[in-house]
């Protein structure tokens, strides 16, 4: 690659008061409007203008820059010219992802040299919001007024700058608020080659990433109420070895809740919420919190509002959109020292799905929460839920009762979790119980010929795990039904399962469904060891949750049905991932995005995920054994229990089992593209 001119600097030179100086004015609510619309500067000329960025390198020909400003700080830089933005892919486990994430979305040709990718994409405008970094100097002032450029920043900021993947905003200030100083920046541009973001996160995302972008379609823009459609492009972790999961920043631990749900979808809750910092001087928390809930098909707006939040009694500054929530804390943190939040929240944000008398709370960051890396509670529960909806939620139930118009649950889950899932609605319940644990089915609106036997199986499926992963999870199993066809999902403590599994004579559209449905049950009962009890350490980890809830899946299905079944079963997920083999790696299957093309885009992380990487763990099985593998398996659970797991963590235990070093194996099959003959 060709030098880069001496104007060059990096994005680590500092400011020299960073992190040092006094925030003059702690109001968060001015701070973020300061970012939405900073005042225009004096308008220059520019010429061979260069800043490093990361791993990445702006080279701009020529063209003119506005600063942009908030108060007496310069927050941001508006440029209109021509240019060129290089951005190397240089770790090799990403280049499979990012071959076809460009080759399906953007018109960018990469370029070799050597090992490296090189991303060359055209410029010409751009938006950098940015804090800790110090620019090259501009040219000399435009003897123009810069009018033109004042309203082509207008017209470019109303275009682009639309709600993406991160708030633009809580980024900066996390930045510009928390200890030790770093850089982040927040860079949207646009080129011959389409929309662009480059993204510095030292604090809630903790690494530097590229996207490709494009406004959302009128169909795409029934379902969601951000209005860019975002596709990964490279990640670069910050702060962290490769192929180790991120150290968050945070990491919740309880939470109590407390929460009064009406009939007519309104909602209040007060929840408190514990963190433990995991470094000292941190002045400010992001956390996800959802504020607009797009209801489908009806273009109708819901929204969760935040009242107040507390620490000790003391009412915190603190700014919530865009489905992000940025809090300044009372005091910077200490290591180790707990922070206890009181959140107040009231809305209209329980969504009834095509106007049955249901609702559900847990897919959607409904509570205050970090990051994934983070997530690692217990907590206690007191739910109110206005008559007819019936509650069901995580944990185990410690009193079940009516007070008038409102059926009261109260739970308590005991166990680190990622999640807390609450459902109501007019629900039929089967209760069966089994060895201290209780499974409990519910069917809406009236009971099913198939409940009974939904919970027997389940009990079964329970049984047959047991001695293999060891004692079951959870005490109580809700199984719910869901008005829809396909997968479900398992939080900690339900499993939900779509209607073919409740009525499997209704059609043959129903029937198509079905086909596979013990398979994929005995999937989603797993998932309370994989996902669960073992948690999900970080997007390139999940293969521990997916692959392994499907390999012992697989195991079930020889239990009951045969070797046959199991070998085709083998069969048909070595045939699905072959055919997606060289697209991606299995860690960076989450990241394959066919922005034109979902059913495209889930086939290929079915197959990789689901397929390839049970098919791994099938061939470890086949070379070590039944009771190897059963040892295996257990001492995961034992080991992991409550806790994150990893690659590395299964390395080091297969090891002390079978006295082999299976690195190499997990280097070409896992981290690489081939496949396991």
């Amino acid at each position: 690659m060709k030098p880069f001119l001496a104007l060059a600097l990096s994005c680590f030179m500092l400011g020299s008061s960073l992190g040092a100086e006094t925030i003059p004015d702690p109001d968060l609510q001015r701070q973020v409007q300061g970012l939405i619309a900073p005042t225009p500067g004096a308008a220059r000329n520019i010429s061979n203008w260069n800043l490093t960025l990361g791993k990445g390198q702006l080279r701009l020909a020529e063209g003119q820059v506005l600063p942009l400003m908030d108060g007496d700080r310069e927050v941001g830089v508006y440029f209109k010219g021509t240019g060129v933005f290089t951005l190397p892919i240089d770790q090799e486990d990403e280049i499979p992802v990012v071959r076809f994430n460009i080759a399906s979305n953007t018109k960018v040709k990469p370029r070799w040299e050597g090992r490296s990718l090189f991303l060359d994409i055209s410029v010409r405008e751009f938006n950098l919001l940015y804090e800790g970094l110090q620019l090259p100097p501009f040219g000399p002032a435009n003897p123009q007024p810069g009018e033109s450029l004042s309203q082509a920043l207008s017209a470019f900021r109303a275009k682009y700058l639309a709600p993406g993947w991160r708030n633009r905003n809580h980024t900066i200030l996390a930045a510009r608020h928390n200890l030790p100083a770093q850089a982040a920046w927040y860079m949207n541009f646009v080129g011959d080659q389409g929309l662009w973001e480059f993204v510095r996160d030292p604090w809630t995302m903790r690494s530097e990433q590229l996207w490709f972008g494009r406004p959302r379609s009128t169909r795409e823009g029934k379902w969601l109420t951000n209005i860019l459609v975002m596709a990964p492009v490279s990640t670069r972790v910050l702060g962290s070895q490769p192929r180790h999961p991120v150290n968050p920043p945070f990491i919740m631990r309880h939470v109590d809740l407390d929460l009064v749900a009406h009939a007519n979808e309104t909602c209040t809750y007060v929840a408190t919420e514990t963190f433990v910092p995991q470094s000292s001087g941190m002045k400010v928390m992001s956390l996800s919190l959802i504020d607009t809930i797009l209801v489908p098909n009806t273009g109708v707006d819901r929204h969760l509002k935040l009242l107040n939040v507390t620490q000790d009694g003391r009412k915190l500054n603190f700014n919530h959109q865009e489905n992000e929530l940025l809090i300044e804390l009372s005091s910077p943190s200490v290591l180790g020292d707990s922070i206890k939040l009181r959140f107040e929240v009231e809305g209209d944000f329980l969504i009834q799905p095509n106007e049955l008398t249901c609702w559900e709370l847990g897919d959607e960051p409904w509570l205050p929460s970090t990051q994934m890396e983070g997530m690692r509670f217990t907590a206690s529960s007191k739910i109110r839920s206005e008559k007819p909806f019936f509650p069901l939620a995580s944990g185990q139930t410690l009193n079940r009762r009516e007070e008038g118009a409102f059926h009261v649950l109260e739970t308590r889950v005991d166990q680190p979790s990622s999640d807390f899932f609450i459902v109501a609605g007019k629900y039929i319940l089967e209760e069966m119980s089994r060895d201290g644990i209780t499974v409990r089915v519910a069917s809406y609106a009236h009971k099913s010929s198939s409940d009974r036997k939904l919970a027997t199986l389940a009990l079964d499926i329970i049984k047959f795990y047991e001695p293999m992963l060891g004692p079951f999870p959870v005490k109580e199993l809700n199984i719910v039904q869901r008005n829809s066809y396909g997968s479900g999902q398992a939080p900690s403590g339900f499993l939900f399962i779509t209607n073919e599994a409740f009525n499997p004579l209704l059609g043959v559209y129903n029937r198509w469904f079905s086909y596979g449905i013990n398979q994929r049950y005995a999937h989603e009962i797993a998932h309370q060891y994989w996902g669960d009890q073992v948690m999900i350490a970080s997007d390139e980890e999940n293969w521990i949750s997916e692959a392994f809830a499907q390999y012992c899946s697989a195991l079930v299905i020889r239990s009951g049905r045969g070797e046959s079944e199991f070998k085709r079963l083998m069969v048909n997920w070595t045939s699905e991932a072959q055919a997606q083999a060289t697209l991606a790696t299995i860690p960076t299957v989450r990241r394959v995005q066919d922005l034109d093309n979902y059913q495209n885009t889930h086939r290929i992380r079915w197959g990789l995920l689901y397929g390839k990487g049970a098919i791994l763990l099938y061939k470890i099985h086949t070379e070590i054994g039944d009771q190897a593998f059963a040892t295996l398996m257990r001492s995961f659970q034992t080991s992991l229990k409550g806790r994150p797991g990893t690659t590395q963590d299964l390395i080091i235990l297969l090891k002390m089992i079978t006295k082999k070093d299976y690195t190499d194996f997990f280097e070409k099959y896992l981290y690489g593209t081939a496949m396991p003959s």
